[in-house]
């Protein structure tokens, strides 16, 4: 079984390694979302840019193995940010944007990229958690969204592709939070596996809207063969676990709806 992995970072221009440690376990393909933490929570421009740069260099050193994703921050300016979704989406043939923690997914300043990205076709991939568990804004311009904000978000944008990073990060609540939205999806990465999460996850939203994700941060980050037990020693049918190992990614990155 062919798998693809939508969610890993890497630190460093030489992939080589990871590429062939992917390939012990038949992944063929990862989704690249930058260095997103290198300047912590709120980074500037500048290091907005140099972040993407990385992704972008990347995709063009090894093609066939990484697509890549535009990281930005939702408090830089309007006009930074649709030159960045330029630069980066039309003219690098990114395949979609990645928002980490800088501010809530409900926040209208995260609005402005969403209406970009509907009228793009193309999916925003939000990093999420239970913040019943976390809190809201655990560290300073640390604003963790909550499976809540990014149903506000798809409701003012019902044709936008949202995938939630993190389904162990929102758990059994979020799940039951998103299920009513057929616009958000969710990746399996966020923790080391949780009996019966995935489960019952596929059991209230459907594999459809489920991809595997390791959260790789190579060199280091969390072990990608134990993510990906986590989803193949899961309980449920071979044709579910295709669904969320390679053929949800391969529809999302495609555009087909």
């Amino acid at each position: 079984m062919e798998m693809i992995d939508f969610h890993a970072h890497t630190t460093t221009e030489n992939c080589d390694e990871l590429i062939e440690y992917y390939k012990k376990f038949n992944i063929k393909k990862a989704c690249l979302l930058g260095d997103v933490l290198k300047y912590g929570y709120n980074p500037n421009e500048e290091q907005i840019k140099e972040i993407n740069n990385l992704t972008i260099q990347l995709t063009k050193k090894y093609p066939s193995f990484f697509v890549g994703f535009c990281h930005l921050n939702p408090r830089n300016k309007k006009k930074f940010i649709e030159k960045e979704i330029e630069r980066c989406i039309i003219k690098e043939k990114l395949k979609g944007v990645k928002l980490e923690a800088s501010i809530f997914a409900s926040d209208k300043r995260v609005f402005f990229i969403a209406d970009i990205c509907q009228n793009l076709n193309i999916p925003i991939l939000q990093h999420a958690w239970n913040t019943f568990s976390l809190g809201k804004n655990p560290t300073p311009y640390c604003f963790q969204t909550d499976p809540e904000d990014v149903v506000i978000l798809s409701k003012n944008f019902p044709k936008l592709k949202i995938i939630i990073a993190h389904l162990k990060g929102i758990d059994i609540r979020g799940i039951i939070e998103i299920k009513n939205y057929e616009n958000i999806s969710v990746d399996t990465s966020g923790a080391q596996p949780i009996s019966g999460v995935i489960e019952f996850a596929v059991k209230k939203i459907g594999s459809e809207r489920i991809l595997f994700g390791s959260d790789v941060y190579f060199p280091n980050g969390r072990d990608i063969p134990v993510q990906l037990m986590a989803v193949m020693k899961s309980k449920i049918r071979t044709k579910e676990k295709e669904n969320i190992l390679f053929k949800n990614a391969k529809r999302i990155l495609n555009n087909d709806n």
